[in-house]
């Protein structure tokens, strides 16, 4: 088997207390150093996980979240959005490209390299926020 994702999660459906108080949503809220998640280097604590592999996390339970993520085998489709500060008084919500991660025990250059996009997006909406603020 594989390892894990490396990541922890709060938040979801009914738990209580909810991670933030305005929602219920699933949020990463940290990476594990030298887990899969650290060594690909995109997903952070914060993120929103919006599906992985095209399961709808908007309306989950914490545990429901624990479970497909448990699921999970060679191959893993993670959609976060990341909040960034738009201006002094109000982050905005920027949605980001499909994360894929390999859950196996090394995982290859090749994840990072081809998620270089996300990385790009966020660039992009911190810099149009510095440039507004």
């Amino acid at each position: 088997p594989g390892e894990s994702l490396g990541f922890s999660l709060s938040g979801g459906v009914g738990c209580e207390p909810p991670y933030r108080e305005d929602n219920d949503f699933v949020y990463i809220t940290r990476t594990n150093p030298g887990g899969v998640a650290d060594r690909e280097g995109t997903l952070q604590g914060g993120d929103k996980i919006v599906s992985v592999n095209d399961d709808s996390f908007l309306e989950i339970t914490h545990s429901g979240a624990v479970t497909v993520l448990k699921a999970s085998k060679e191959k893993v489709t993670i959609v976060v959005e990341r909040e960034v500060l738009v201006t002094a008084t109000a982050p905005a919500p920027v949605p980001l490209d499909p994360v894929t991660i390999e859950v196996t025990p090394a995982s290859p250059p090749a994840v990072s390299e081809a998620l270089e996009s996300i990385a790009a997006v966020v660039a992009e909406a911190e810099e149009e926020a510095e440039e507004e603020g």
